[in-house]
This record gives structure tokens, sequence and C-alpha cells, in this order.
């Protein structure tokens, strides 16, 4: 078990709220076997005291209460007793290393750190900014439960990042020196026949690394977030049995995120009526409900399918619905590739003329005499999208297809770089420099830490 030790000047603003949050966290992620927490001070100010009325109706904004609490003091003794003793501020660190005489086995650290912030949270006895610690506090909370999960969980080796910018290759070389597999992230290679569209590696590329999650579904067939997250799982723990390095790679980051934070999706029994109705409304009025029921943003052409958002919806409406909760299975080093704006722009309009050249669009008129219907290529977005409007004399010459895909394909990428951006974790390589000594450092400190 990990004991867990807020604390703060007094007992009633920060250190409370961050053990009640921690809690809360604890127990949504089924952990509560794991951990012990509580909270303490380094003043006998408030002791006795209950929650500051303030941070109580904050917590209760969030549901969860503080009943029962009563400020107590922090002494030596609770060095021996404590596993982590999380400061709110610069000055409660230094309280506590001046009791504990030092702080010998490196247990006292800044709560805020665990969210990757040198700075202190601010006291709200003073600045009256209640929503601000809470932010902080759930910030580093969160922090530290996945650090603190992560460490006994497999690890995982992720490359993701922008189109274009080599992420494949990257992904082979990487396995090509740790021993590993690959399982592609990526939310249209997991159709046959979907080959030079989507820019699926070759049997070449693969330079006989053994590729996972690749021409899993048939063209027009139902295929879920959740059912990649399943076969992922598979493919990945399967890896690991056999005592090789599991690499995820590509950019599908719904996909990635399935993965790499361990969203438990609910299932939930289809609902045929429903389904009807659905069906008969766009896709940007499938995501209008979607985003405003369940708060979800969808980027890398998500938004655009049509069939996965009639999925999404039929399960946001059903009764008792609630979101995903997050329960990491793996440990995860992550890697992004991406280059400047117009390097990206430059690789992409070469990419697109290289494939229309190699076949590209022979292959969604292939798709089509196969029996792929036009709603399910107009789902999958840009590449097929584009070509199935110039094979249905929408666009009227091949200079006008390069031009409306080439755009829609540069605008993708920059969601892309958005939507990773959003998790400081990701070591973002210098694609202009020595990339893959770079990865390879990372990743060998990453498989060499205990």
């Amino acid at each position: 078990m990990t004991k867990l030790l807020f604390v703060c000047h007094g007992n009633i603003c920060r250190s409370p709220m961050a053990e009640y949050v921690m809690k809360d966290l604890v127990m949504r992620a089924g952990r509560e076997a794991e951990f012990e927490i509580a909270s303490a001070a380094t003043s006998t100010e408030e002791i006795g005291n209950p929650v500051y009325p303030p941070a109580r109706r904050k917590l209760a904004q969030h549901g969860i209460s503080c009943a029962g609490h009563a400020a107590r003091q922090l002494t030596a003794a609770d060095y021996g007793r404590w596993d982590y003793f999380l400061g709110m501020d610069s000055a409660n660190l230094r309280n506590m290393r001046r009791l504990f005489g030092g702080d010998p086995e490196g247990k006292v650290t800044s709560l805020l750190s665990w969210a990757g912030q040198d700075r202190d949270i601010s006291d709200p006895w003073y600045t009256g900014d209640f929503e601000a610690t809470w932010q902080d506090v759930n910030a580093g909370c969160a922090g530290l439960l996945a650090a603190l999960t992560q460490k006994s969980l497999p690890k995982l080796v992720v490359v993701l990042g922008t189109t274009a910018c080599g992420k494949s290759g990257l992904g082979v070389e990487l396995a090509k020196r740790f021993n590993g597999e690959i399982v592609s992230a990526d939310s249209r290679q997991v159709y046959t026949g979907l080959d030079l569209g989507t820019g699926k590696v070759t049997e070449e590329e693969m330079e006989g690394i053994p590729h996972h999650m690749l021409d899993v579904v048939a063209p027009n067939q139902p295929y879920s977030v959740a059912d990649f997250q399943t076969g992922a799982y598979a493919a990945i723990d399967d890896i690991i049995a056999r005592r090789k390095t599991p690499f995820l790679v590509g950019g599908s980051g719904l996909y990635v995120r399935a993965v790499t934070e361990g969203f438990a999706f609910a299932d939930v029994t289809p609902d045929p009526a429903l389904r009807a109705e659905l069906e008969e409304k766009t896709a940007e009025e499938l995501y209008a409900i979607l985003r405003e029921k369940t708060g979800v943003t969808l980027s890398n052409g998500e938004e655009h399918n049509h069939q996965r958002l009639v999925r999404s919806v039929e399960k946001a409406l059903a009764e008792g619905w609630e979101p995903p909760q997050a329960k990491p299975r793996y440990r995860c080093l992550l890697l992004g590739v991406n280059f400047p704006r117009e390097t990206v722009c430059r690789r992409i309009d070469d990419r697109l003329q290289a494939r229309i050249d190699a076949g590209m669009i022979q292959e969604v008129a292939n798709l089509r005499a196969a029996g792929a219907t036009d709603q399910f290529l107009d789902g999958l977005g840009l590449e097929y999208r584009y070509i199935l409007r110039f094979l249905k004399g929408e666009l009227s010459s091949l200079e006008e297809l390069k031009d409306e895909l080439g755009r829609a394909i540069k605008r993708f990428a920059k969601r892309q770089v958005q939507w990773f951006n959003r998790d400081r974790d990701v070591l973002w390589l210098d694609m202009e420099g020595d990339f893959l000594a770079q990865a390879t450092r990372a990743v060998e400190q990453f498989l060499q830490a205990p």
C-alpha cells in the first residue's frame, strides 16, 4: 500500500482539497485498496477545524464530500509512517524538511511537480481564487496517481504525430533496434483494401518487423474505437508475453489515447429505432449532439465519420450512460514527429502526387466496384472522400482534385498537431536534426528505467 500525506501551512484549504480530490480519483480508478491518503498542517493555527467553507463548496461542485475532516498537525514521527509528503508551495517544503531534519529518503515533493509544473499552488485563503487552486490540485493529483500506478505497468513506446512526417519509418527503425513489433494506430488502416489512400506500410517497408492491427475488418463493416482498443490490447499483451518491445505507431489521436489512457468503454445494447433516426442525420449534426451530450472533441477525421458517429451518439443517449473512465494499462513513452509547417506542406504535396502516380484513384474505383458504399468511402474522409467526388464528377479535373485534397490534408495535419499538443508528456523529436539518435536514446532510457 502506498501512503500519501498532503501538507500545507494550515489544514483547512489546499491540503484537504488535495486529500479528497485524490481519494475521489483513486475511488474512480478502483484502486482504493492500494492507497492510504490523508492531509496535515505544518502549523498549529487551525488544528481541529473543519475544511474552510469556500474550499468545501468547491469540492461539492465536483461531487466530492469532505465531511468529518478535522485539521491535524504534522509531526517528525510521520516521516517513518508515510511514503510521500506532497507540499503545496516552497514554504511547505522547507518547513517539512526542517521538521524532518532533511529528507534522507526523498519523500518530500511539490504536488504540482507531478503535473510537470515548477511553481507554487496559490493559497486561496489570501487570493480568494478557489477555482485556480482546484485546477492545480486536480492536475497535481491526477499526475501523481498516473505516475504511481504506472510504475508497475508494462512499458509501451508510442510514435505519434503529423501525417507525412515519417512515423512508420521511425517505428520500423526503432523496432529493429529494440527487438520490437509494431501495432498500428490508424483508424483507416484497419480496413482491407485501403492501402495507397491510407499510406499503409508495405511488406518491403516493414523490413521483416511484424505489424499488427492492419487489415482486420472489411469495408462497410462497423468498427469502433472500442473494437480497436480490444484488438490493440491483445496484440500488445502478446508482444510483451513473448518478451519483445511493443511500439504503437500512428496518427489517429483518439485511437492512440484509447490505448495510452486506457479508457473503459461501456457496452450499450443497440437501439434499432434510435439508430434509424440517427442514420438520417448528417455527420455535422451527429457531432454537435455528441459534443453537447458528452463534451468530447474529435479530430483526425473522426468528426466526419458518419458510421462511427451514429454508434457514438447512440451510446451517449443511452440511459445510464457515463463517459469512459481512464485506467492506464501501460507505462508509455510518447515520441512525437513533426516538421515546420512549410516542410509538412511540401511533404504532403510530394506524397500526394506519388500516391496518385501509384494508382490511388484506381484503388478507390476498385473499392466501389467491389461493393464499398459511397457513404462508407465518404465517411473515411480525405483521400477517399475527395477521390469519390472526382469519380462522381463533382470535381472537374485532376488538378482540381489535387488542389482540394492537398488543402484538406494540410488542414488535417494542423488539427493533428493541435490534438497531440494537448499532451504535455510528448517528447517532440528534432526532425531537422538527428531525430533517430534522439529517439534511440529516449527509448533506451525508458526501457532501462525501473
